[in-house]
């Protein structure tokens, strides 16, 4: 059947909408495969205890994934080929602990112990003293194998705990704190190379991250495709923060890079554009409750509210990417107490596991993403299409007043399709002691072309109850772009809603 798509910017960009419900158990469209947060068990502050609590916390928010940093200068500080028992049986706990709960965990595994460090030698000073805090971790090893051999390690020990192994972290990072080098994409490219084949040599079947980029960073992702990373690894991993902004916010051009809603299919384009289809994983995102001092914290600070409105809405985006697998919030618990401090205060809970109202959010953001997985709702197997040329189409809502809508963006569009998905009655309905039509639903949305969205639209207690009391109502769907100075362009298709 041919479908009529939905006019956006200028022609010839087209969308089309697929109006859908909850997809039936065992279906793996929408919900995020792994899901979590960050912790730090292995500080030398955090006690088993602590840990503990923290992992109780993930589980009881419905969370199947914690991700961790082992750190490769304290695996191994004393030198090559030796292991530090403290640190190994530290692991060895916190691992079964995770398993006990039935977590998954994602190691972060980065670190230049000073021996296996490319530090000069002003900085390492023959490894005497504290070297680790003279920066030395911050660069690259002399010898990539010597890395690929540890990752090897960690892998063939504790590989039947994990999601998957992390090659690095942040090696994009600007202020240079993890990857210190005049070559940071090259030098990234060739630890990658050595370390895919030494784990999959241990481990075949333990899923290796590349990337683990600060920020949507589509000029490094490029240039780490232009160094040959292809086939190197098994899922693609980045950290799209968008500073104190909402999820929900848009961006064109470079400015992507720091927008959660652009930036994480402007990845993926860069991604399909080099022919690679390997899935994403999103080790970290999220935003810190600090009280802003400096400009540099005003862009970045965000009010307990907001953060808790921001965390719901960004799990709720997430189940829209089918391409995301994985996606693990930074950070479960204050990092510290400083009020002012941006590291600080990333936390769902505050350092002493009191929640903030960004936890209540990530455990109900959790449960409505796996919802995609987990609803045996009453509603089609398969999604319908709705095409104002055709019969109009009935679409439920679930229980809890999430409509999904499917949205997809042709191959032929010149660019990405951007818009607004409005949903509303068709005719005038009572409400709130009067005659109207009804807003039920909105949602802005930005896809590349030839990718798709399932956008999950919201609709209020009393909006709801209001479909409930109906049975059904007529209801419309439209797409509306404003573009410059042009006049918006709007289209729309009518169906008929009912109650999940």
């Amino acid at each position: 059947m041919r479908r009529r798509p939905f006019r956006l910017l200028s022609a010839p960009l087209v969308v089309s909408i697929l109006l859908v419900a909850l997809v039936p158990a065992g279906t793996a469209m929408g919900a995020t495969k792994y899901r979590g947060a960050q912790t730090h068990p292995l500080w030398s502050s955090s006690q088993v205890s602590d840990f503990d609590r923290e992992l109780d916390l993930l589980r009881n928010a419905g969370a199947n994934t914690v991700r961790i940093d082992i750190t490769w200068s304290s695996l191994q500080t004393a030198g090559k080929d030796r292991f530090s028992s403290w640190y190994v049986d530290k692991i060895d706990t916190f691992m079964r602990h995770a398993e006990a709960r039935g977590i998954k965990v994602i190691p972060s595994f980065h670190a230049t112990p000073c021996w296996a460090s490319s530090a000069p030698s002003s900085l390492k000073q023959d490894c005497e003293g504290k070297w680790w805090d003279r920066g030395v971790t911050k660069y690259p090893p002399e010898d990539m194998a010597e890395y690929a051999k540890a990752a090897a390690w960690v892998a063939n020990r504790w590989g039947r705990y994990m999601a998957g192994l992390q090659i690095w972290n942040e090696p994009n990072e600007e202020s240079q704190n993890f990857w210190k080098t005049p070559d940071q994409a090259g030098d990234y490219a060739r630890l990658l190379k050595a370390a895919y084949p030494a784990v999959k040599a241990v481990q075949p079947n333990l899923t290796v991250a590349a990337g683990a980029l600060s920020f949507s960073d589509g000029d490094f992702t490029k240039e780490l495709y232009d160094h040959g990373i292809k086939g190197n690894f098994d899922v693609f991993s980045f950290h799209p923060y968008s500073e104190s902004r909402p999820p929900t916010y848009t961006a064109e051009g470079d400015s992507r890079k720091w927008s959660f809603a652009s930036g994480i299919p402007w990845i993926r384009k860069i991604m399909l554009a080099r022919g690679d289809g390997k899935p994403i994983w999103l080790t970290e995102f999220g935003w810190t409750t600090c009280n802003p001092t400096t400009d540099y914290g005003r862009r970045r600070c965000v009010t307990e509210d907001q953060q808790a409105s921001y965390t719901e809405k960004a799990w709720q985006m997430l189940a829209g990417w089918r391409y995301v697998k994985a996606a693990t919030q930074y950070n479960l618990r204050n990092k510290g107490t400083d009020p002012a401090g941006i590291e600080d205060q990333y936390g769902l809970v505050h350092r002493d596991f009191s929640p903030k109202p960004g936890y209540r959010a990530f455990r109900s953001g959790l449960a409505a993403n796996v919802a995609t997985v987990t609803s045996s709702s009453t509603v089609p197997t398969a999604a319908t299409v709705l095409d104002v040329a055709a019969p109009a189409e009935t679409v439920s809502v679930s229980s809890d007043g999430v409509l999904r809508a499917r949205v997809a963006c042709p191959r032929e569009a010149s660019r990405g399709c951007r818009g607004t998905l409005r949903i509303r009655t068709s005719n005038e309905v009572e409400f709130l002691g009067e005659l109207r039509i009804v807003r039920l639903a909105r949602r802005s949305f930005s896809i590349d072309r030839s990718d798709e969205q399932v956008l999950n639209l919201q609709l209020s207690a009393r909006k709801y109850e209001l479909l409930r009391r109906a049975g059904a109502l007529r209801a419309r769907a439209s797409v509306r772009k404003l573009s410059g100075a042009d006049m918006p362009s709007v289209s729309s298709r009518a169906f008929t809603l009912k109650p999940g």
